[in-house]
């Protein structure tokens, strides 16, 4: 409810509470007041006199006006009683001051009763203006201060903190199910990072037992290398030596044959086959450009005959290639026919 409804009905149950105490105020001022205007119509007091002595006769009058005005018109009743004498009056007076007594008696009693009644019904009326013009400063207060906050209002309260508390609960879940999930993902990374270590240990295990083998592998492969290398070059240098030798006794002999010639000969083609060199001749006749190992720049040879121009004459220096691959270490050469238009 908002709040000028809620100051509007706190105003409207005090003026409600002012009306009941009116109200009140006027039942008691009529009930005060009734007695005191009402007379008896009639009053008879008897006494019996003393034997011997004369009764006593009393006189009444009494008018009676009655005006009736009927179909809708004014009525009006006056009664007048005369007062009645008597000629005995000492008990009678007596006995009527008795009545009055307890009537005037029960008359001040309800008057206390009311008055106290009104008295507490003023106060809870005052009590509750105060209290209504309280909250509503209050409120004018609270509204007023700076920062421009609102107060929330009871009426509101529950709905706003059940809203709140509802959402907190959902909250609470999501975070709680987010957390599940966040633990077993990092569960999961974990036992995944646990398992790549391992693989990448075997991997590491791996390749040291495989560098080691190929550290084992190339250690003897210089160390085959490093001796076939020195074998070759031994067995090199002994073909030479053994041309050396048989060209130094020539040459200290001072005679030199055509035999000995020819064991050189054999010499040094068997210390180039060692070394893996083989000689080659380019065939005679063949065609200079389609010859293979021979070398540029040619001896050229005057030629009268265009068929032979263009091919090999003559062999002049051998050449060399490898046997394993063909590889040719020195190119041959050679002579060629001219053309003839040359």
């Amino acid at each position: 409810m908002p709040k000028h409804k809620r100051v509007y009905g706190a105003v409207i149950v005090a003026l409600l509470i002012v009306v009941v105490l009116v109200a009140g105020y006027l039942v008691l001022d009529l009930t005060i007041e009734r007695p005191t205007d009402e007379q008896p119509q009639s009053v008879s007091v008897s006494k019996s006199a003393s034997p011997g002595s004369t009764e006593s006769q009393s006189n009444i009058k009494a008018s009676t006006n009655v005006e009736a005005k009927e179909g809708g018109q004014d009525q009006s009743v006056s009664l007048n009683s005369a007062d009645a004498s008597t000629d005995d009056q000492g008990d009678g007076d007596t006995q009527l001051d008795s009545n009055t007594t307890d009537n005037n008696s029960s008359i001040n009693n309800s008057v206390v009763g009311l008055i106290i009644a009104i008295v507490c019904l003023t106060l809870v009326a005052v009590l509750a203006i105060c209290i209504a013009l309280w909250l509503y400063l209050w409120r004018k207060r609270i509204e007023a201060t700076p920062g421009g906050r609102r107060l929330i209002v009871p009426e509101t309260w529950e709905s706003v903190s059940d809203k709140h508390n509802k959402k907190l609960n959902d909250q609470t879940k999501e975070f709680a199910e987010l957390a599940t999930v966040t633990a077993s993902s990092i569960s999961n990374l974990v036992q995944h990072n646990l398992d790549l270590q391992k693989q990448i240990a075997n991997v590491a295990e791996g390749y040291a037992t495989l560098q080691n083998h190929l550290d084992t592998q190339d250690a003897e492969i210089s160390r085959l290398k490093s001796g076939y290398d020195a074998a070759i070059f031994r067995r090199f240098l002994n073909r030479f030596i053994r041309v050396h030798t048989p060209m130094q006794e020539a040459l200290n002999e001072s005679s030199i044959d055509l035999h000995e010639l020819e064991q050189i000969k054999e010499l040094l083609e068997d210390a180039l086959e060692e070394c893996g060199l083989k000689l080659f001749v380019p065939r005679i006749g063949e065609s200079y450009s389609q010859a293979h190992g021979v070398a540029d720049h040619p001896k050229i040879i005057e030629n009268d005959d265009p068929e032979r121009a263009g091919t090999i004459c003559a062999v002049l220096e051998h050449g060399y290639q490898l046997e394993e691959n063909g590889e040719v270490i020195r190119t041959a050469k050679v002579s060629v026919y001219d053309n003839v238009n040359n």
